[in-house]
């Protein structure tokens, strides 16, 4: 078997593959993600911060925070998915020093920086979901090489740009 294709999502890849609309570009390639993890096709790390965060956002759907059409139920049952996905988790005092290294000199947020830590540390891809307001994409490719979005990016070949 062929060595299998080791990916770092980021929290927004995980919210637009469990929680996100189910029409548009990210959204088909979050499924995607979403498909080739569940059928073991990828290998998945991410730090154990993606834990708080996802639950955090699913729980602002569930209580109105943020406007979401899904029933709380329905939440409750991507939450349940998400339990279930087989991410190799790392703990975050593995790589605090890396991390916060990251946030000190590349102008990465705080929270964003863990996963690119795990990236490098992993050799693995980052998947962002789209280039966000704060840079993360943006100032993660000046570091690493392997940075990808789902709203440029095919997931299938990453290195093939949308256009």
């Amino acid at each position: 078997m062929a060595d299998r294709r080791r990916i770092v999502p980021d929290n927004s890849v995980i919210v637009e593959a469990l929680l996100g609309l189910k029409s548009g570009v990210r959204s088909k390639r979050a499924r995607q993600f979403l498909s080739a993890l569940l059928n073991g096709n990828i290998v998945c790390f991410a730090p154990d911060t993606l834990i708080v965060e996802f639950i955090k956002v699913a729980f602002d759907f569930r209580g109105g925070k943020r406007l979401h059409s899904a029933t709380p139920d329905e939440i409750d049952a991507q939450i349940g998915l998400f339990q279930q996905m087989k991410i190799n988790y790392v703990q975050s005092n593995e790589i605090v020093p890396h991390a916060l290294d990251l946030c000190r000199n590349n102008q990465i947020s705080p929270t964003d920086c863990w996963y690119l830590a795990v990236a490098e540390q992993r050799s693995a891809e980052l998947w962002i979901s789209h280039d966000q307001r704060d840079g993360f994409a943006v100032n993660a490719r000046k570091v690493y090489d392997k940075v990808f979005t789902l709203a440029q990016n095919d997931f299938y070949v990453a290195g093939r740009p949308k256009y």
